[in-house]
């Protein structure tokens, strides 16, 4: 018993070693990992790992949001000053980035359907390009203005990687959605006080386009407050001077205290105000309340997956940056031509 005793403090002592000196099989295995993990970590060349850090989809994401920055800047630098008849340095740096990135789009064909927005504002410049000459310059320029409209909304996708910033971008996206559904309600309402309002005023307007644009354009600022108080109350045959002391006279073969002869009165004209008003109980109260209760919806929806949506959206973007090379635009054009250079020599070979 007192020899049992001893040989299990001895081996207790002792570890994972037996009492002739052999090691347990837990015990080897074990250490034999540990010094094949070593060995492994040995066998990695700094080269290798230069290239794994280089080629990890982070830096790649932070390559490509550096050079998109500095891009960014260019381009504000080129439409905010003179432009010159032929394209300074920083313009050629920017065309390059747009030609080099659509080539880098073109390679991830299986993309096309998520790049809509990309590909609209690479077609813009291209048409700037072709206008960008001496007769057609000032309508080049107005393009390139407004093509930079789509690059600034571009930067959302970058937010898409903060996980606080990731959801509210989402958010945006839902709620455009059901602004659209909101507009074709208010496009109804619009109309028919627009129509309306534009036939009692103007009974004698000919058939132009401007008509359509007068229909639409006092209505939808109406929604934004602007009421245009000074055109309310049009030329009535119930007009006061007492009763509305800054309005316009008119009558028929009437003349003013000048002497000038006063313009006929439009007939029905007192019905625009009664029908405005009814037009911005519905449209500034109700619709637009309503659009704001669809809003705050869509967004305790969000915000209650707002973790599982970040996490999407970060998965997106390493998948996104996971194929991409590892040079950004525009110095994107060498790695487009090793991967040419690589796939001819793969051709030659199976050939051979």
């Amino acid at each position: 018993m007192i020899l049992y005793e001893v040989k299990v403090s001895k081996t207790l002592r002792v570890g994972n070693y037996f009492q002739d000196g052999t090691m347990s099989m837990d015990g080897a295995s074990k250490k034999g990992d540990e010094e094949d993990g070593k060995e492994k970590q040995k066998r990695v060349p700094i080269g290798k790992k230069i290239y794994y850090f280089y080629n990890a989809p982070f830096t790649k994401f932070w390559f490509n949001t550096t050079a998109y920055l500095v891009y960014l800047l260019l381009y504000n630098y080129i439409i905010l000053v003179k432009m010159e008849r032929w394209p300074s340095l920083q313009e050629w740096i920017v065309i390059s980035y747009i030609i080099t990135l659509g080539l880098e789009k073109v390679r991830q064909v299986n993309n096309t359907n998520k790049n809509v927005l990309l590909y609209c504002s690479i077609y813009v410049l291209l048409i700037f390009s072709s206008l960008d000459t001496c007769p057609y310059m000032g309508y080049g320029r107005v393009i390139y203005c407004v093509d930079i409209i789509f690059w600034y909304i571009r930067v959302l996708d970058i937010f898409g990687v903060n996980k606080y910033l990731g959801p509210y971008v989402m958010m945006i996206g839902k709620m455009m959605i059901d602004m659209l559904y909101f507009v074709v309600i208010m496009l109804v309402v619009l109309m028919s006080f627009g129509v309306s309002r534009q036939a009692i005023l103007h009974p004698d307007e000919e058939p132009t386009w401007r008509l359509a644009r007068n229909i639409f354009y006092m209505p939808y600022w109406m929604i934004y407050g602007e009421v245009f108080a000074d055109s309310i109350d049009r030329k009535t045959r119930i007009h006061s001077k007492i009763l509305f002391p800054d309005s316009s006279p008119c009558g028929e073969n009437m003349y003013d205290e000048d002497g000038k002869k006063l313009p006929p009165c439009i007939p029905g004209a007192w019905l625009t105000p009664a029908i405005m008003a009814c037009y911005l109980l519905v449209a500034n109260i109700l619709l637009v309340n309503l659009l704001i209760a669809v809003f705050n919806n869509t967004f305790f929806e969000v915000k209650s997956i707002s973790n599982q949506v970040w996490k999407f959206q970060r998965y997106q973007l390493i998948m996104t940056f996971h194929d991409r090379p590892v040079l950004p635009p525009p110095l994107i054009i060498f790695s487009h031509i090793y991967i040419v250079l690589k796939r001819l020599c793969c051709r030659c070979r199976k050939k051979q």
